[in-house]
């Protein structure tokens, strides 16, 4: 009997220590299954957000700025940029006014240049009525009117601001005229009222058979008075059928390669390394937030905390200001806090209600409809409002996106790669273009630069009834494409002469300043068809032309090493911008992919 106890004894413990080696297995399997529960919800959570049409790579291209998608990968960016090359047909100093009024007529209006007002260079066009009437402001003198070719979209674009008076209508007016100077058609673009502020009036149209001139004005489509004065300034006529950002006139822009690149997340505003006091009270950069202290006196309410220079492209924004730290003592009829950015043409700011309390929010969502250039960021205590409130530590969250609403505030953050000045980069008629292969560290030049020689033209043909015609040598053009068409191809861009797709010149005036380089010509021989007389002789030719810029297209690619330093990253919601080392009204780039 003992032994048979003792036995069961043994078999207890032994059911004991199962039991509980059980329960410390189920304990076990039971923690694993949660985890890996766990891991599948937290799997789902993940694909729940995971956009399926999402492609892995994600591409985006535009002029000068560009803005990334909200599904853009955090992580370093493949960039190339392209080089253009444009032509602003009006002189550098009717564009600019660099140097006096030269190129331009007042119609019944004194004109002269002024540095009192200008948006380029350092001065204006200063337009003042000699008497009360319509059509009040100045048109291109007819030496200098602008060269356009039959079947091709111009548009023209001016810069124009008020400096005193009443109401002031202005609209742009082309004149196409004839070989003769005669007038053919004209067209007039929606009047313009002016303001204290800049702002651009454009408009497009289409030369008609036979236009081989644009007769410019700008002037008033109301009446005014000697009272009634405004300035112009930012002029510009291209053969071109969108309006696009203004470069000075004279010869082609092409892009310059010396650049910044910068990648900056969703928030625009960089709050680093502001210090600025006015009307007594101080703001400054402290972390993620501008610190506010001091005694509200009176003066100036808006204060310009920052100077910026960078450019929103078209679409909508949204301003975003939040209280999040601080007291106001004596706050008596303060109404509060808004924040706001500013350009040469427009302000947008935070609406009311303004912010004065730990944990509101101010907001305005503005949209644009063309590139703004921001100048400066600024905070607006009340307008005239709490004079002797007493601010101690105010912290505010400042933010700019592009949205359509308010989102949760992300500090600013953006990266950097620089592009040193190898050569200019071009582009062709017919798209060809040089490209910076930003990653890979190389230039692909496709275009080429000549100066036209007075040797190079070696025919001058006046034996047709409407035309004459230049033949001009391309064998001193190294590395040229081949003329291997029948009819023209787009492989140049010369100053004054567009592309044609003709095979052989046709004895028509329509057909004026355009080029013919096909094989059915010649394969050695490039074509310019100009006005009927223009000449006399091809002595005349070669003292007119010589010295013309022309660029061609390359046989072969060039590739030529490029020196790239600092990495670009890529943020959601974020914006790329290329901006070039000069800054020159002449100097931009066309764009980045």
């Amino acid at each position: 009997i003992e032994e048979n106890v003792s036995r069961l004894e043994d078999i207890e413990e032994n059911v004991s220590r199962l039991d509980a080696d059980f329960i410390s297995y189920k304990d076990n399997i039971t923690l694993k299954t949660s985890k890996i529960e766990k891991e599948l919800n937290d799997y789902k959570a993940t694909m729940q957000q995971v956009n399926i049409n999402q492609e892995p790579k994600q591409k985006a291209t535009g002029y000068g700025v560009i803005s990334l998608p909200p599904n853009a990968a955090e992580g370093q960016v493949s960039v190339k940029t392209f080089g253009e090359t444009r032509t602003n047909l009006l002189t550098q100093n009717q564009s600019m006014l660099n140097e006096d009024i030269t190129g331009w007529q007042g119609n019944y209006t004194t004109i002269s240049r002024t540095t009192s007002h200008f948006l380029f260079g350092d001065a204006s066009l200063l337009c003042i009525p000699d008497s009360t009437g319509y059509s009040r402001g100045f048109y291109a003198s007819p030496t200098y009117r602008p060269s356009v070719t039959s079947g091709k979209e111009y548009t023209l674009s001016a810069f124009l601001k008020k400096v005193t008076g009443d109401v002031i209508d202005i609209i742009l007016r082309i004149s196409w005229r004839d070989s003769d100077g005669a007038e053919i058609s004209s067209i007039i673009s929606p009047p313009l009222t002016l303001t204290e502020s800049w702002n651009r009036l454009s408009m497009t149209g289409v030369a008609p058979v036979g236009a081989v001139k644009a007769s410019i004005s700008i002037w008033t489509s109301n009446e005014v008075t000697p009272n009634e004065q405004w300035v112009a300034d930012g002029i510009m006529l291209e053969q071109s059928g969108e309006l696009q950002s203004f470069i000075s006139g004279g010869d082609p822009k092409s892009t310059i390669s010396a650049m910044r690149i910068k990648s900056a997340g969703k928030n625009l505003f960089d709050n680093g390394g502001i210090s600025h006091t006015q009307i007594g009270l101080t703001y400054k950069t402290n972390g993620n937030y501008i610190e506010v202290n001091g005694t509200r006196g009176a003066g100036m309410n808006v204060a310009n905390i920052k100077k910026v220079d960078f450019t929103l492209l078209p679409g909508t924004y949204t301003l975003s200001l939040r209280m999040v730290g601080g007291t106001i003592e004596n706050i008596g009829n303060f109404e509060g806090f808004y924040f706001g950015i500013n350009s040469s043409t427009s302000a947008h700011r935070t609406t009311p209600p303004a912010i004065k309390n730990i944990g509101e929010v101010g907001k305005r969502t503005f949209t644009i409809v063309e590139p703004l250039k921001v100048t400066t960021f600024d905070i607006t205590p009340g307008y005239g409002t709490g004079i002797g409130a007493v601010f101690k530590n105010i912290l505010l969250e400042c933010q700019l996106e592009r949205n359509d609403d308010a989102t949760p505030y992300e500090p600013y953050t953006e990266s950097n790669m620089y592009l040193p000045n190898v050569e200019e980069l071009r582009s062709l008629p017919n798209g060809t273009k040089d490209e910076i292969r930003v990653n890979e560290g190389k230039l692909i030049k496709r275009t080429k630069k000549y100066i036209l020689q007075a040797s190079d033209i070696t025919g001058f043909n006046t034996s047709r009834a409407n035309v004459d015609t230049i033949s001009v040598s391309i064998t001193s053009m190294t590395g040229i494409v081949e003329n291997q068409e029948g009819v023209s191809q787009s492989v140049f861009h010369i100053d004054g002469f567009a592309p044609s797709n003709l095979a052989s010149v046709p004895d028509d005036s329509k057909y004026v300043g355009q080029y013919i380089y096909s094989r059915s010509i010649s394969g050695s021989i490039l074509a310019l068809i100009v006005e009927k007389g223009k000449y006399s002789s091809i002595a005349e030719v070669r003292a007119d032309l010589a010295g013309t810029t022309l660029i061609y297209q390359l046989a072969e690619p060039v590739e030529i090493p490029v020196q790239v330093s600092g990495t670009l990253l890529s943020y959601p919601s974020g914006t790329v911008y290329v901006e070039n080392v000069v800054a020159d009204a002449g100097l931009y780039s066309d764009g980045i992919t």
